[in-house]
């Protein structure tokens, strides 16, 4: 279905307790006039409603409504002996409302725009692997067991992974609010989203400081500067993103494998290890190229002397003499690479910052100091004013261990 085929004004039901999410199905008893009323205009027309849920404001018999719901097509009518209907509804996608519209039905309508979700009526059959959405309930994993929930991944591999996605959701041990949270957020798109909108994938930089915001100490060291439970938490980032990016001057000074080692996900699917090298100087005998995998080479050089390389090295543009970070941006999300992670020094990072790449940044603070000679975070030229200044909103700050994370994010990345 297509973002035009759907009502730009909607009857709306207004349900306590209940949301419905794209691509899910549920059944629903109708029996308030109103709402008879609002299903037989909608058989006559185009088999469409909009469910959202009130808030606990505004009059009894006229609520406050949240600002998102979802919009579903009846797939099933059927009308029992004493005038009830129960209907099957489908969720096609999400919706804002923008205004209520006056009227002289007995149900209520309003004005909705669907572009802040118009990726739900987009096939998504390839966007994630199974694996991945594995790692996304990861955590989850204790809260569905004590609340007596059973999750058979082999039958629910055999779904669509979004409806799989969706139906979860809906069947969590969440509160209404909470799922109302869900129902409203891109973030589990949000990769999705912003390649589909500029042609670019969702750029996060994970870095590990000390609270005097040093990486590394002056001769390059830096393991380790966060707790084990930092590492570990890494890893979670490192499976949810499709791709992990990294210099060759990080690969030179630290040798990291930089792939995904979680406890009981021993088969999950790696993601691209992407490695910039502007003048190739990178040897075969690196972690990075040991791990089961795709490895890909960015650089201004075409050929590689060692074998091994073969079929790994894409030649891009160049900028001041380095690869050119757009370009190799654009040629990720041409190949359908949706969230990218680097893990790379303050060179790179402040590359990435000073040309507006970063959408997030996560950030380890450690209990030490490292000191004024030790690497910065970013590597940046001095700023004369405070206007000049790299913002960025809180997004969140837990414990991890004996360190804080923070994470940023730009006040609009997607």
């Amino acid at each position: 279905m297509k973002k035009e085929d759907l009502p730009k004004i909607l009857p709306v039901f207004p349900l306590s307790n209940f949301i419905i999410f794209p691509r899910t199905t549920v059944p629903l008893n109708i029996f308030e006039p109103r709402y008879i009323q609002m299903i037989d205009k909608s058989m006559k027309s185009d088999r469409m409603i909009g469910m959202i849920q009130p808030k606990k404001t505004g009059e009894l018999k006229k609520p406050d409504l949240h600002d998102v719901g979802c919009v579903g097509k009846i797939t099933s009518f059927n009308e029992t002996d004493d005038g009830r209907y129960l209907i099957i509804l489908n969720g096609i996608c999400r919706f804002k409302i923008m205004e209520e519209v006056n009227n002289d039905n007995l149900y209520r309508e309003c004005e909705v725009k669907y572009e802040d979700f118009s990726s739900d009526l987009i096939e998504k059959s390839n966007e994630i692997k199974f694996s991945d959405l594995k790692m996304i309930f990861y955590n989850l994993k204790g809260l569905f067991k004590k609340q007596g929930y059973e999750i058979n991944w082999n039958e629910i591999e055999k779904q669509s992974l979004d409806q799989t996605i969706n139906t979860l959701s809906m069947a969590s041990p969440f509160s209404l609010e909470e799922k109302q949270v869900l129902l409203e957020s891109k973030d589990l798109n949000i990769g999705f989203h912003k390649r589909m909108k500029y042609g670019l994938p969702y750029i996060r930089t994970k870095i590990a400081a000390s609270i005097d915001g040093k990486t590394a100490l002056l001769n390059g060291k830096s393991q380790w500067i966060s707790s084990k439970q930092s590492r570990d938490d890494v890893q979670l980032w490192r499976a949810r993103s499709c791709a992990l990016v990294t210099s060759i001057d990080t690969v030179i000074a630290d040798d990291p494998s930089l792939n995904v080692r979680i406890n009981d996900f021993s088969d999950i699917d790696q993601p691209t290890r992407v490695i910039l090298d502007s003048q190739l100087r990178i040897k075969g005998d690196y972690k990075i190229l040991k791990s089961p995998g795709d490895v890909i080479v960015y650089s201004l050089q075409q050929v590689h002397n060692d074998p091994i390389f073969e079929g790994m090295i894409e030649n891009t543009n160049e900028r001041d003499g380095h690869v050119s970070l757009e370009s190799v941006f654009r040629d990720l999300a041409k190949k359908e690479i949706n969230e990218v992670m680097f893990e790379c020094g303050g060179t790179l990072n402040g590359a990435l910052l000073k040309q507006n790449f970063i959408d997030e940044i996560i950030i380890y603070l450690a209990p030490c100091i490292l000191g004024d000679q030790a690497n910065n975070m970013f590597s940046l030229s001095a700023i004369s004013a405070m206007s000049e200044r790299y913002n960025f909103n809180l997004i969140q700050v837990d414990r991890t261990g004996d360190d804080i994370r923070v994470i940023l994010r730009k006040a609009n990345p997607v």
